[in-house]
């Protein structure tokens, strides 16, 4: 019986009832009248439900098509200090083509503490396929303490082979940067090391691999036993190999196994050649007689 209970849920909500506007702009919704329930949802609002009833009737009016609307009511909540409003509006801006509106509004929110307002921004642009103008956000919001931001500044700089030295001083710049989550400074340093030893500065690359298997980061070890190992520095590299084998790393061990057949194999060839040479003549400054 939806039309009588609509009728009590009218009359509830006339005389202040809360919770009765809020259902009754359920039922419209549910039913498909997306208009007349975003206006119970603001009758909600009006009676104290919250910013919550607010946000629901703007997302009625964009879908009914009267968005201009949704962004003054957002608008309203925005200029008192809701900053979910604003981002809510920024979204609406983009999605109805006015771009520049939508990073300008994203921008203001971030500007006022929202703390995920930038990497939202960044997300448009990264789908709309803006993808440098994407990196450059994510980028500030790593940096304004966004954590979730940096695997995306990873992912990009990787996909837009960016130039060797803003790549490199980004890495660098996470790998220090206070606010960056343990997994991903761990990334920064090796990202930073594969760098410097593309480049050919493998001391540099040492050093930032070193900082990484500091923490116990089996992978850095690895590394840093295949530039020993490439500088002919055969115990160092087996050490290495051996430190992250006994953290678990199964391809450490098998590097380490090969070693040390290789050191045997070698041992073994040096000592069959000393075998196989003849008796060395004595040294004498005796004359020979003769016979």
């Amino acid at each position: 019986m939806p039309e009588e209970a609509a009728t009590w849920l009218r009359e509830k909500a006339d005389s202040g009832d809360t919770g009765a506007a809020m259902q009754m702009a359920r039922h419209l919704r549910l039913v498909g009248d997306s208009t007349a329930a975003a206006r119970w949802y603001r009758r909600a609002a009006e009676l104290g439900a919250g910013t919550d009833a607010m946000h629901h009737a703007a997302k009625l009016l964009h879908r009914s098509g009267h968005t201009s609307e949704a962004l003054e009511w957002l608008a309203h909540l925005a200029d008192g200090g809701d900053l979910e409003a604003r981002c809510a509006a920024a979204d609406l801006y983009w999605k109805a083509g006015r771009t520049g509106k939508a990073l300008e509004t994203y921008r203001r929110a971030a500007a006022g503490g929202h703390s995920t307002a930038l990497r939202m921004a960044a997300d448009h642009l990264r789908c709309s396929h803006r993808l440098d103008e994407a990196l450059t956000l994510y980028q500030e919001a790593a940096r304004s303490g966004d954590a979730a931001a940096l695997p995306y500044v990873v992912e990009l700089l990787d996909l837009r082979l960016w130039p060797h030295d803003a790549t490199l001083a980004w890495y660098l710049e996470a790998a220090e940067l206070a606010r960056s989550t343990e997994a991903m400074r761990l990334v920064a340093m090796r990202k930073a090391a594969e760098l410097l030893a593309t480049a050919g500065d493998l001391d540099n690359a040492l050093h930032w691999r070193e900082q990484a298997a500091a923490r116990s980061d089996t992978r850095s070890m690895r590394a840093i036993a295949a530039i020993h190992r490439h500088r002919g520095d055969v115990d160092t590299a087996l050490n290495w190999y051996k430190n992250a084998a006994d953290r678990g790393d199964p391809q450490a061990a098998e590097e380490a196994k090969w070693m040390l057949k290789e050191l045997a194999a070698q041992t073994k060839r040096s000592t069959d050649r000393a075998v196989a040479l003849p008796p060395s003549v004595p040294d004498t400054d005796e004359p020979t007689l003769p016979a």
